[in-house]
């Protein structure tokens, strides 16, 4: 009988082991730092990427002739905006 009941108590611990609230609580709280984690730094590198792309077109902006950078201040003087 001792066997038994040492054998029974094994399965019993091991099958509500899985099925525990505190078990069920970590996992929630591992996908949600998880998708924390990963929402930051996704959202970090779509705000570099859009920064980049904006230095991008400023600096293809200067390069054209005759933008207002390029002027000279007298000339720029007599130009209504």
């Amino acid at each position: 009988m001792g066997i038994d009941w040492a054998y029974e108590a094994t399965i019993n611990e091991t099958c509500t082991h899985w099925s525990s609230s505190e078990d069920t609580w970590f996992g929630f709280r591992l996908w949600l730092g998880l998708g924390v984690a990963f929402g930051m730094s996704g959202t970090m590198v779509y705000y570099t990427w859009k920064s980049l792309r904006r230095e991008q077109r400023l600096r293809r902006l200067r390069e054209v002739p005759g933008t207002p950078e390029d002027q000279p201040e007298e000339q720029m003087a007599d130009t209504e905006f």
